[in-house]
């Protein structure tokens, strides 16, 4: 019977929540957030009857207060450990209830239905959570890039004595020429010498 009641309100409730458009919320996964009503019935709610729903598919219950003291039996294994009501607020007439570590599935339609000694009302609200973005770390030194092998040198290296080598034969062979121009310059003038001596001797 409580629950034919419960389910006649919340058709009423949604009625009403179609005809003015709910606070909208947004919020990415893993982030909490603070889902306010401003309650029709402006008096103290810390006493008051008080169930909040996610209009899923299947409905579920993601709050309940009897009297000013929270049922958690009803509430949806989805919320469980994840909302809290702001009593405070509640004396003050003002419904705040908190809810952390969201999920994408938790995006959807809310409604609040509050019955004090005064009166009835309700509240309704949508949230939409999106899908947390990759998160960059600067913090992070960054990856130095892999070092390559060194080349094998093994052929340059070869290359390179090999022409020391050519460079110094080469000189060799130039001092070598060089001092054989030098010795034949040199028999060149000795001859030259004694062809002048020999001819001295036959004009004496």
């Amino acid at each position: 019977m409580i629950q034919t009641l419960l389910l006649f309100s919340l058709t009423s409730v949604w009625t009403s929540a179609v005809r003015a458009a709910p606070t909208v919320y947004q919020a990415e996964e893993d982030d909490s957030i603070t889902i306010t009503w401003d309650s029709p019935v402006h008096t103290d709610l810390s006493h008051s009857n008080m169930i909040c729903w996610f209009l899923s598919d299947p409905v579920k219950v993601l709050y309940e207060m009897i009297k000013g003291v929270e049922v958690p039996e009803p509430q949806h294994q989805q919320f469980a450990g994840r909302a809290q009501m702001d009593t405070d607020a509640l004396r003050e007439g003002r419904i705040r209830l908190h809810l952390s570590r969201l999920r994408t599935e938790d995006s959807g339609l809310y409604v609040c239905d509050v019955r004090t000694a005064s009166g009835f009302g309700s509240s309704s609200c949508e949230l939409t959570v999106s899908a947390a973005a990759a998160q960059t770390h600067p913090d992070r030194p960054a990856l130095s890039p892999a070092l390559s092998p060194p080349a094998d040198t093994g052929g340059r290296t070869a290359d390179t004595v090999g022409l020391i080598a050519a460079v110094v034969i080469l000189g060799i062979n130039l001092v070598r020429v060089a001092l054989c121009i030098v010795h034949c310059q040199q028999d060149q003038n000795r001859q030259s010498i004694r062809g002048l001596s020999v001819q001295s001797l036959r004009v004496v």
